[in-house]
């Protein structure tokens, strides 16, 4: 029971400090608006040893805490360098093995214990490093090798995979560097369509590099807007943005895109209401503002030909 009591004390301080002193609203979070997107986590499973988190900044853990178990061997194993080096060596271990455990076993990315551990390490050792200018050096040697790397392991995954294991088949798109096999056309198209025009993304996609024109709200996905803090501020940005167009994701590309609607109703009420269609492309419909006040514009631009009137209902 004193375990549990002094694991609880313990979370609620980590948090206090982490949060500077926001432990109701981090709760909330996490068991209110992060309940909500609990789909959005734990999509897919991965069971293959290739799949570990090998990200650049998970790979400088993993560097770290070898680096420290080198030294507590290297300087023999006795209290004071069990204390220098294998608790921070073991804590930093222990965070890597947990994140590539829950990843492989979830196929989720949960990093944030880890990189607070990593972080305190590093805030740790950089302290000992002012207090020892001799070693400023050769501590910058050993830094320096653990993060170029890091780098370069991170890096060489995918650079390995592109250049051995893909076709380079598709439509080169010089603002993306690289290859599409699909919807490059439909990127084109759009770009003519905005003519340099600023425009709002419910979900962001190529199409704000290709412009270089990004969400003014500076929230990519809409999905993410949680609570009503964060709507109230979402939909006072977009009724004062300065932007000509918004994108939707259409339905036909996306099943998603039903629940996308149903679920951020509070957005796309309004949209319909001031908003009609002008331009669509393969994924995306534009919508433009509508004039003199008007509301619910729709458009009369359809024809509808009878083709067979025998039919059994």
């Amino acid at each position: 029971m004193a375990e549990l009591f002094i694991s609880v004390i313990s979370l609620f301080v980590f948090v206090e400090i982490f949060t500077l002193g926001h432990f109701r609203e981090w709760f909330g979070t996490v068991f209110g608006t992060g309940g909500y997107q609990s789909w959005y986590y734990n999509s897919s499973k991965s069971y293959y040893i290739f799949e570990v988190d090998f990200s650049y900044i998970m790979l400088i853990q993993a560097m770290l805490a070898i680096v420290y178990l080198v030294l507590l061997f290297a300087r023999g194993v006795d209290k004071e360098t069990l204390r220098r080096y294998g608790i921070p060596g073991f804590a930093n271990m222990t965070c890597f093995c947990s994140v590539n455990e829950y990843k492989l076993l979830s196929g989720g990315s949960n990093r944030e214990v880890a990189l607070a551990v990593l972080f305190l390490t590093i805030f740790f050792e950089a302290i000992r490093l002012f207090d020892n200018n001799q070693k400023i050096c050769r501590s910058a040697f050993i830094t320096s090798i653990i993060i170029g790397f890091s780098w370069v392991v991170s890096m060489a995954e995918s650079e390995a995979i592109f250049f051995f294991m893909t076709n380079k088949e598709g439509e080169y798109v010089a603002s993306l560097g690289g290859n599409m096999t699909s919807l490059a056309g439909d990127l084109e198209a759009a770009s003519q369509f905005l003519k340099g025009n600023g425009f709002w993304a419910t979900y962001a996609s190529a199409q704000e590099v290709v412009e270089e024109k990004f969400q003014p709200s500076g929230t990519d996905y809409i999905i993410h807007v949680l609570g009503d803090e964060q709507r109230n501020k979402y939909m006072s940005q977009f009724r004062e943005g300065d932007f000509k167009y918004v994108a939707t994701i259409r339905k036909e590309f996306t099943d998603y895109e039903y629940w996308i609607e149903r679920a951020n109703w509070f957005f796309y009420r309004e949209l319909y209401k001031y908003w009609h269609p002008i331009f669509l492309n393969a994924y995306e419909i534009y919508w433009e503002r509508n004039t003199l006040g008007e509301e619910y514009v729709v458009s009369d631009n359809y024809e509808i030909q009878i083709i067979d009137s025998n039919f059994a209902l």
